[in-house]
Order: C-alpha cells, then structure tokens, then sequence
C-alpha cells in the first residue's frame, strides 16, 4: 500500500500478517477483515492507517467508488473466486488463485501493480483505469501443459469485489 521501501521478492506483506489476523477463509470478508485488523493504530488516540470506505446503495448499483477522503487515498481489493490453481475445461485455462490492489491516484485515474512488477495505470486490455470495478481485472501470466488438453493459458482473474478502503496518505505501515 504504497510502501516506500519496496520489498523483497516474494517476501510482500500478506493481509493479516501484521495483526496476526491471517484470513479465516478464502472470502473477501474475510481477507477485508484482515486488512482492517492489520491497519489499527498501535498507539491510542491516533488514527487508523487503512479504514473502510463504503459504497451507498447507489454507487453499489452502478459500481462507483466511494468518494475521496482528506488525508486518505482510495485503495480497492479483488480476488479470484478459486482459492486454489484450477484447471476450467470449458475456458480451456488453468486459473491461478490470488488477491489484487488498485490505488486511486492523485489525478483520479487508477493505478495497478502485480507483485513486484513496475505499477501501470492501464488495465489488462490496455486501457487506462478509469474504475476498477469496470476494468479489464483478467491478466495473462503464462502457459500451462494439461493432459488431454494441450499448452493453455494460465491466468489470474480477479473476478471477485472485496470492497473500498481508504489509507493514510504516506502508505499503510504492514511489516509485521
């Protein structure tokens, strides 16, 4: 979440390592559960580093984002609905398991990055982000041997909403 530092390949904060927290189950209630357990202030009376940001009823409707907070950016939380790396016969794909963050940046667009890759702010179709909720979220990462159905696709499609939240600007501290 905007971390500075940067960090050690395959070595990214996970929701939940933080507070101790780890997610219950492979659901975005859960992994929400997490992040907002891993955002609480240590020190009494200061504010919270990562808080919920609802949608009203009607920004759920048309999947708007909420709107922006003094002093907080907007972040927004996918997942896969697989929790583990499933091979789909009809899609002729093994689909990989994971979660993804989108941040709102500064002029409104919205920004991605995949592990330690380099951020972009275009979506898996090559289009700027606009709303993650209404961006391109399945990313091609590579090509699998399945027997009986040849060289597939091997893809992360974070098809799965698990909801706004608002970080403190300057980055969310989650080393635990």
């Amino acid at each position: 979440m905007d971390s500075r530092t940067g960090h050690t390949l395959w070595q990214t904060p996970q929701p939940g390592v933080k507070s101790g927290q780890l997610p219950a189950s492979w659901s975005g209630a859960a992994y929400a559960a997490s992040v907002l357990a891993d955002g609480k202030s240590p020190a009494p009376g200061q504010p919270d580093s990562v808080l919920p940001a609802p949608q009203c009823a009607y920004q759920q409707k048309i999947s708007l984002p909420p709107p922006k907070k003094k002093g907080y950016y907007l972040v927004a939380l996918f997942m896969t609905s697989n929790s583990t790396s499933t091979y789909d016969p009809a899609a002729k794909e093994v689909r990989e398991s994971g979660y993804h963050w989108f941040r709102q940046d500064s002029n409104g667009l919205w920004s991605q990055k995949q592990g330690t890759d380099p951020a972009k702010n275009t979506d898996e179709s090559g289009k700027l982000i606009t709303n993650p909720q209404q961006c391109n979220r399945k990313e091609r990462i590579g090509a699998k041997f399945v027997p009986g159905a040849s060289v597939v696709p091997v893809v992360l499609d974070y098809d799965v909403f698990c909801g706004y939240f608002y970080v403190k600007k300057g980055g969310a501290e989650v080393k635990g």
